[in-house]
């Protein structure tokens, strides 16, 4: 048990930097993010017009 809890403790600290740059390229590996703006755009000039 107590060699379990300080692999935990040892690996802690790799995790977050291994979260951190997966959550920092998600939008270079995401194409769908670019198109979010565009997505917005469209669903407000279909609500209120043409806005340019």
């Amino acid at each position: 048990m107590f060699a379990a809890s300080v692999a935990r403790i040892d690996e802690g600290p790799v995790r977050p930097r291994d979260q951190v740059t997966a959550v920092e390229s998600q939008p270079t590996d995401n194409p769908t993010t670019t198109d979010v703006p565009n997505m917005l755009a469209t669903a407000i000039e279909g609500r209120f017009g043409d806005i340019h």
